[in-house]
Formats: C-alpha cells, structure tokens, sequence
C-alpha cells in the first residue's frame, strides 16, 4: 500500500489542498458582527453561526474576492451568491466576551488581559487570512472585473 510520498512529485503538486475551516466574523454595517465559522469542503464555501447558514454556495458562485489593503491582511469581502460580504479573521473591536469588557470598564487592571489577546488575535487572524487567500485564489475561477473609479463603464 502506498502513499503520497510514493507518488512522482510533479502528481503530487497536482492534487488539490485538503479541506481548510477557521473562525471568522461577519462584518454587519458599522458596528456589528457575528461570530462563526468559515468552511471550504468538497468544493463549497460555507460561513455558519450558532444560530444559522449564512451561506452555503458552490465555489463557482463566489466572486468579487477582494482583500482591502485596510484590513491588513486579516479580512476579506467577497459576493456569495449575488450577496456580497464582509468577514473578517481577526476578534473585532468589541467582539470579546461582554464580561471582560465590564470589567475593564470597571478599571480592573485584570482587564489588560483584553490588551494582550487582542494583540495575540492580530496575528493569528493575519496568518488564517494568508492561508484564506491562497486556498481561495486556488478554488474560485478567475473572473474579469471591471476597473474601479467614477469614470469607469459599467
């Protein structure tokens, strides 16, 4: 019985990654957002919350994948279906548990716990985003956009 370490390397590099699943947000508006879990399986893309489907879409219906340079590597925007989205990869602002940030309101200078997982969530939202935007760049076909700006047609 072999394995992939049997294979030629040219057939190896070939082969499709294995399924790819994070945590992310769903940037809602100015202020709100909804904590979930982003999902790339058998060639469907699919963000969830506890509390429902956001969208579950074959890659072929996604476009649009933008990655703003203001998100800074930990975000993305993409269309879903005709709906278009914002998900972010990094704990929002405000995202952390209501508790912590009553105590930090409160001056408990346990509250600077909140300082440092925020600045440990910063990189590891940045290192999920990076590998979110190789596994998309090689699932979602490449689709022409029309340029950006006021004078463009369209």
């Amino acid at each position: 019985m072999g394995d992939e370490r049997d294979m030629p390397r040219k057939k190896r590099a070939k082969q499709p990654d294995p399924d790819f699943a994070s945590c992310a947000w769903l940037l809602i508006g100015t202020f709100r957002t909804a904590a979930g879990w982003l999902d790339l399986t058998a060639g469907r893309l699919r963000f969830s919350t506890p509390e429902e489907v956001v969208f579950d879409v074959a890659v072929e219906r996604i476009s649009d994948v933008d990655w703003p340079w203001y998100y800074f590597g930990g975000g993305v925007k993409l269309t879903a279906a005709g709906v278009r989205y914002r998900l972010s990869f990094v704990l929002p602002n405000g995202g952390e548990c209501p508790e912590a940030r009553a105590t930090a309101a409160a001056g408990d200078p346990a509250a600077l716990a909140l300082v440092v997982h925020k600045a440990s969530d910063i990189g590891a939202g940045h290192k999920v985003g990076k590998e979110w935007k190789r596994r998309l760049a090689e699932a979602v076909p490449a689709a022409p956009r029309s340029p950006a700006g006021p004078d463009s047609p369209g």
